[in-house]
C-alpha cells in the first residue's frame, strides 16, 4: 500500500461491524483467507463489492460493472488483466502500489468473506516518535524530556495502530 500508507504510520480505524456499509476505496484491515496467505492480517483497498463484475484491461484500467474506474490513488500501475465476478457475502481487493501488491489478482480464491474484514482505516498519519528513533534522528531540543501527546479529534478510540515492523500488505497478529 506504499505509498498511501508508508513505513511507521500510525493508522487510526474502526471496527467493522456492518460490512454492508463499506464502499469502493475504503481501505480495509482483514485477515486472509486464500490457502497461500491464510491467517495473514493484510491491508489492502476495497475494490469490488459483493455482485460486482471486475474487469482488469491489458493496459491496467480497472472496470467495475462496465463502467471505467478512475483510480488516482494508484502507483505504479501493473496489469494482470483479469475478469472476477464477486460472490454475494464477498469482497475484492487491491494494494494502491499494483506492480508490488500481492493482492486478489495473484490469489488462488481472490475473493475475502464479510466475516475476515476487521476494521476500515480512517485516517493515515505518521508517527514522528517512531519513524525518527528508527532513521536515528535526535529529538529536537524542546522535545527532550516530554512526552509527545496524539490528539485525536474523533468521537470514538482508536482500536489499531501499526507495530513499529509493520510490513505494508503482510502483518502477522
Amino acid at each position: 500500500m506504499e505509498p498511501t500508507i508508508a513505513e511507521h504510520s500510525a493508522l487510526f480505524a474502526l471496527r467493522v461491524h456492518d460490512t454492508e456499509k463499506l464502499q469502493r476505496g475504503d481501505i480495509i484491515v482483514f485477515t486472509a483467507e486464500t490457502p497461500e496467505l491464510e491467517g495473514t492480517t493484510l491491508i489492502k483497498r476495497l475494490i469490488g463489492l459483493p455482485g460486482d463484475h471486475v474487469e482488469i484491461a491489458e493496459d491496467g484500467t480497472l472496470s467495475i460493472n462496465g463502467e471505467v474506474q478512475a483510480e488516482d490513488y494508484v502507483v505504479y500501475q501493473y496489469a494482470i488483466p483479469g475478469e472476477y465476478d464477486v460472490p454475494e457475502g464477498c469482497y475484492l481487493f487491491m494494494g494502491d502500489n499494483r506492480a508490488n501488491s500481492l493482492d486478489s489478482r495473484y490469489w488462488s480464491y481472490p475473493y475475502v468473506s464479510a466475516d475476515a474484514i476487521r476494521v476500515v482505516l480512517l485516517q493515515v498519519g505518521v508517527n514522528t516518535d517512531v519513524a525518527g528513533q528508527h532513521r536515528g534522528a535526535q529529538p529536537r531540543k524542546q522535545d527532550r524530556g516530554q512526552r509527545k501527546r496524539h490528539h485525536i479529534s474523533a468521537r470514538c478510540a482508536p482500536l489499531w495502530w501499526a507495530p513499529i515492523n509493520l510490513r505494508i500488505g503482510a502483518i502477522r497478529t
